[in-house]
């Protein structure tokens, strides 16, 4: 009776956000672990495969920045920023394996940014798209990247919080949340835009309202700072995670629209990422009089300034993730019950698939 007490008490959309994500788990989980026992793959970062799926690609990166931190001189652990493996390396001294401890931060995120999504959403839509648009968040094509041994989670939960605490005019806690946000990836520090748009709003864009909490939001930049300090004192480089980037991958910047070049004539992977990110761009440009300005924003920067420092659509369906905007549109879509069910199979198929090919290890995402 007790049980079932504690039961009642919880929100329905807490209990909709631990449903979505269980189910979604253990189905990915065993699509992921079937995959590699037919490609007889067992290698990972953990003897259970179950777990060892989670692990690939930028994980031995985080890994080893856990291991040995950031070295006097320019190498690859100075591509990756130093939230996430600083969570992991402070909480594996408590609980010891940091690729486990990886696996719960990334996970903890993941509901967080859930929980903080509906809050958002239901600030400007009724309670049903508010659920869907969670729904959209645990079926995007490549959400299962969510639960692996990366930042996507984590950044997409200080992402949104930053969206709702901005729009609920906490700008003390949207000054920690984008201080924590610009370390974790270098994009992070770009959210000062959208913060500084939903400042002036709630001001009606009158001068004569601004108070003196609009220094709140320049708590944002200075974790940037402080990190680029710290790469300065260690290697004397400001610039040393940009540097790291392009001597290990080659990374240089250039017109993000060229990238698109060879669209229909290069392989297949980069035809699949190509495709992906017009899509998203496209989504974006039709529902742009749908969502707010900020949102809008946010998720332009998102798509074209890694097109544009990295110079290629590599690795752009998992940086779209990070587009939130992208599960409220699709919640918005959803609004009609025929729409919803074809979007809802037709995500759920193409992210088996795509969970499947990265369990393999194939490059397709990455």
């Amino acid at each position: 009776m007790r049980f079932g007490k504690i039961f009642a008490a919880i929100p329905k959309e807490i209990k909709y956000i631990i449903f979505l994500f269980l189910t979604t788990r253990i189905v990915l989980t065993m699509i992921g672990v079937s995959s590699r026992i037919i490609m007889n793959k067992y290698d990972g970062y953990s003897n259970k495969l179950w777990l060892a799926i989670w692990g690939i690609w930028d994980t031995s990166w985080y890994l080893n920045i856990v291991k040995d931190w950031y070295p006097p001189t320019i190498s690859g652990n100075w591509s990756f920023f130093p939230l996430y493996p600083g969570l992991v390396k402070l909480i594996s001294v408590v609980i010891g394996n940091p690729f486990i401890v990886g696996l719960i931060i990334s996970n903890v995120a993941l509901l967080f940014a859930c929980y903080f999504l509906y809050k958002l959403t239901n600030l400007d839509y009724d309670a049903s798209t508010s659920l869907n648009s969670v729904k959209y968040l645990f079926l995007f094509p490549t959400a299962f990247i969510f639960s692996g041994f990366f930042t996507e989670s984590l950044f997409l939960a200080l992402a949104i919080a930053c969206f709702y605490y901005a729009r609920t005019r906490k700008w003390w806690v949207v000054g920690i949340l984008g201080f924590f946000l610009s370390l974790t990836r270098s994009l992070g520090v770009f959210i000062l835009l959208p913060m500084a748009i939903e400042y002036f709003t709630s001001c009606n864009y009158k001068f004569s309202n601004i108070k003196k909490n609009i220094l709140f939001l320049c708590l944002i930049p200075l974790g940037l700072a402080f990190f680029l300090v710290y790469t300065h004192y260690l290697t004397g480089d400001f610039l040393a995670y940009a540097h790291a980037q392009q001597k290990g991958w080659g990374v240089h910047t250039g017109n993000p629209f060229q990238t698109f070049d060879g669209l229909f004539d290069s392989g297949f992977i980069r035809r699949f990422e190509s495709i992906f990110t017009l899509v998203c761009l496209l989504l974006l440009f039709i529902f742009s009089s749908q969502i707010r300005v900020s949102y809008l924003i946010f998720g332009l920067y998102s798509i074209l300034i890694p097109l544009y420092a990295i110079n290629t659509v590599w690795s752009m369906p998992r940086h779209l993730l990070e587009v939130f905007p992208f599960f409220i549109i699709f919640a918005i879509i959803g609004r009609n019950k025929t729409s919803d069910q074809i979007l809802t199979i037709a995500l759920a198929l193409t992210q088996g698939f795509l969970m499947m090919v990265w369990a393999m290890g194939y490059n397709l995402i990455v």
